[in-house]
């Protein structure tokens, strides 16, 4: 009498599993989010809000979320498909007018310069360097004398260019300068750079020459938090 074995069945595949975040989950209108993900047992992984297919094993992505944003993550693999998602909270100014008022006000505006960029670049020009070695001083003196404000170091762009690249393009403006603004020791905790892309021009008529009155970065004093 003979007996045969039956090997036991392999185990179906698991579903694929998901680790999604955003760091940080909480910003200001004009600063980035970088999104972040590790994907076990997927083929394929897409992200919604427009950014569409992504890496299925990890990868990151960063983004400037105009408003309160919630980003979902699908992977699909051999045993179906998973999401995950995550809620990056945009905090938005209660008022456009930021500008100080008073003795800020007039010290900011006879103090400090703009410093300007050439066509779809960030890094500073030799021009300006002697430019924010002034304003590092006059920021410096100007902090000093109001403990209770912060500086917005501002990147702007012309119109070349989508959206989504004039406000990765501001950030880099403004990070170059708040870099070297705090080489030249302006407090870094007390800069914040933001991108504010091509949405608030200082010129519009359309020449070459008020394009490159767009491509700046610009310095506003407020509150400081806390």
């Amino acid at each position: 009498m003979s007996t045969s074995l039956s090997l036991p069945a392999a185990p179906p595949p698991a579903a694929p599993i998901i680790e999604f975040s955003a760091a940080p989950n909480t910003i200001e209108r004009g600063e980035p989010v970088k999104l972040r993900w590790i994907v076990r047992g997927a083929t394929a992984a897409f992200i919604d809000q427009g950014i569409g297919g992504v890496a299925a094993q990890q990868g990151s992505r960063r983004l400037f979320p105009m408003r309160t944003t919630s980003y979902k993550l699908i992977a699909r693999g051999p045993a179906g498909s998973a999401s995950a998602s995550v809620v990056v909270n945009v905090l938005v100014p209660a008022t456009s007018d930021q500008s100080p008022v008073g003795a800020l006000a007039e010290r900011m505006a006879g103090e400090v310069r703009d410093v300007y960029f050439d066509l779809g670049k960030s890094e500073i020009r030799e021009d300006s360097r002697a430019t924010l070695a002034e304003d590092a001083n006059a920021l410096t003196r100007i902090l000093r004398d109001f403990p209770g404000v912060e500086i917005l170091v501002e990147g702007h762009c012309d119109e070349s260019g989508s959206s989504e690249y004039n406000l990765e393009l501001g950030y880099g403006r403004a990070e170059s300068v708040k870099r070297l603004l705090e080489n030249l020791g302006v407090p870094g905790r007390r800069l914040k750079a933001v991108s504010r892309g091509e949405a608030s021009p200082q010129c519009m008529e359309a020449t070459e020459a008020c394009r490159a009155k767009n491509r700046r970065v610009h310095f506003v004093a407020r509150p400081g938090p806390g």
